[in-house]
């Protein structure tokens, strides 16, 4: 094998593992492979996840290990279904993917990250919306503008009414601040630890320069409390918040996707 690869199953209740961790662990117990990839696999909310995190396009053998290894844990498991995270550093290939016969719609996202430093290279941008930290009263508001903000292009209708009871813990839980303008609800940020969680403008007010506004009100504010890093993902076809991002002065760590997929019999 070209590269070496770590495995740990456990349960775990973290952040996923980003490319982030993939340097550091690349660093750490495999630094001078060609092409190496890590690859973890963890229960987190009673389901078995996969992330496979690699520097460019798997070889074929890496292809062939991969997925045997993949199937092979889901029947050691016994589930038929699991989710695989699968990143590359450098350009995507889905042949990973593609070799489950049955899987779902993968959803392919970039990940960015921005370090203090860069957040003050970012000229300071002032603007006229008031901004106020969250409070629980505000749910129902936030909800309708999350609502707004991303479906039905980028999420399904009712998607954060469902999963209301965990967005207002995330919300109660990190840091969040709802912008206003002449007193009307536009936008909001939710950072936790580090990770943006949501940055969301009401549709009604997007393309009028809030997403900077919003961007540049969060970094000064993440740099008050010495956060070491920001880090988000956002989705490839959002054009509008990778160019934001990239304005902003993020940089690209890798491109990522979500996939379901599915396993019923594995020949070795």
């Amino acid at each position: 094998m070209e590269a070496r690869e770590l495995f740990m199953l456990t349960d775990r209740n973290q952040k996923l593992f980003d490319a982030r961790k993939y340097h550091e662990i690349r660093r750490e117990s495999h630094s001078g492979f060609e092409n190496s990839f890590v690859m973890k696999a963890y229960i987190y909310a009673g389901s078995l996840r996969f992330h496979v995190m690699s520097e460019r396009d798997l070889t074929r053998e890496q292809v062939d290990y991969s997925h045997l290894f993949l199937c092979n844990t889901m029947c050691q498991q016994c589930v038929s279904k699991a989710y695989l995270w699968y990143g590359q550093t450098e350009g995507f290939s889905t042949e990973l993917i593609d070799r489950f016969q049955e899987r779902g719609l993968p959803y392919r996202f970039f990940e960015y990250a921005i370090s203090p430093a860069d957040m003050q290279k970012t000229k300071h941008i002032i603007h006229p919306l008031i901004a106020k930290p969250y409070q629980k009263k505000m749910l129902a508001d936030c909800i309708a503008l999350l609502e707004s903000a991303y479906t039905p292009e980028l999420d399904q209708p009712g998607t954060f009414e469902e999963d209301k009871k965990r967005i207002s813990g995330l919300f109660r839980n990190s840091d969040t601040m709802v912008f206003f303008l002449e007193n009307i609800l536009i936008g909001l940020y939710c950072c936790n630890q580090g990770e943006l969680e949501y940055l969301a403008i009401k549709k009604t007010a997007q393309g009028s320069g809030h997403g900077k506004r919003i961007v540049s009100r969060m970094m000064d504010d993440m740099l008050k409390k010495s956060i070491p890093e920001i880090h988000l993902c956002t989705k490839t076809s959002n054009e509008t918040a990778i160019h934001l991002y990239e304005k902003m002065g993020f940089y690209r760590l890798c491109e990522n996707s979500r996939t379901e997929i599915y396993v019923n019999e594995v020949k070795s």
